[in-house]
């Protein structure tokens, strides 16, 4: 069984329950929404969400009331991510353990990132495949410095030995540093990935431009449709596109940055389209509860 999973507050659920269907339509992994509030809305479970568990975050972090309070809601989010992959390790018959980000649209299936996953026990994804070719676009580089040369919105994960070192590490970090400090050297779980090749030095980088094309990698991915209708970037299948800024959330300055072409903005139609469809299933008021 592959073991998909998300963690999220209520004021993601859009996005889960879009990432959720996604994962649906292409993939017949097992999907879990690691769930950051105190309950469970009972609306939530009567959705037909395409969530098949959903797992609160006490029950991962008993102690998680008192951990919240020294984070952000971004940042407490993230330090439970460890946590919840070493339950999910655990499960039985699990073969991958796969976390997307809940601002996360899957295209296609995930099968080459599960396979080097379970050759290599760790699949990370870069944010940068190639140098820049351009000076501005040097810039992208120089973020992936700051925020970190890995995208920990996905990896994934083999349940063997190296697999389960990595997540005990990886957890015992981002449950206490999971700081968005750039002063300390921290942005979340992000600049701790930094180390993972190192400290565990059979984890594989996952070239596939594919996976997690998004608005930093733009200027080195081109996006096209094929005549059956099948989403491309530099010719392969896309299996993933993070929608990590978008309109009102500082896309539009992103994009200043490079090309803006017909299909990324094909693409961003359909997931804001798909955004208000998943806001039209409920009325979930989205304030924190742990606020």
């Amino acid at each position: 069984m592959r073991s998909i999973f998300t963690v999220a507050n209520l004021n993601y659920l859009n996005q889960v329950l879009v990432l959720a269907r996604s994962v649906r339509r292409h993939e017949t992994a097992h999907f879990t929404l690691v769930l950051v509030e105190k309950t469970i809305p009972p609306e939530l479970l009567l959705l037909d969400s395409g969530i098949d568990q959903i797992i609160l975050v006490e029950d991962l972090v008993p102690d998680f009331a008192a951990q919240a309070k020294i984070y952000t809601v971004v940042e407490a989010s993230t330090s439970v991510k460890g946590a919840a992959l070493l339950h999910l390790l655990a499960a039985r018959g699990v073969e991958t353990v796969i976390y997307l980000d809940p601002d996360v649209a899957i295209f296609s299936d995930l099968n080459d990132l599960s396979d080097l996953a379970t050759q290599s026990s760790i699949a990370l994804t870069p944010h940068q495949l190639v140098p820049s070719e351009t000076e501005t676009m040097v810039l992208e580089e120089i973020e992936s410095l700051k925020y970190g040369v890995f995208n920990f919105g996905c990896f994934a994960v083999a349940p063997d030995s190296v697999g389960f070192e990595f997540a005990k590490w990886w957890d015992s970090r981002i449950s206490k540093y999971s700081f968005e400090r750039h002063s300390d050297g921290l942005f979340t779980d992000q600049k701790w990935g930094n180390l993972v090749p190192i400290f565990f030095p059979s984890a594989a980088i996952c070239p596939d431009p594919g996976v997690n094309h998004a608005h930093w990698n733009l200027h080195a991915r081109t996006l096209t449709f094929s005549q059956d209708g099948r989403v491309l970037v530099n010719g392969v299948p896309l299996r993933m596109f993070h929608f990590t800024k978008g309109p009102g959330m500082g896309f539009e300055a992103s994009m200043a940055k490079t090309s803006f072409c017909e299909e990324i903005a094909h693409i961003w139609c359909w997931y804001r389209n798909e955004l208000e469809d998943a806001n039209s299933l409920h009325s979930i008021p989205k304030a924190w509860s742990f606020a």
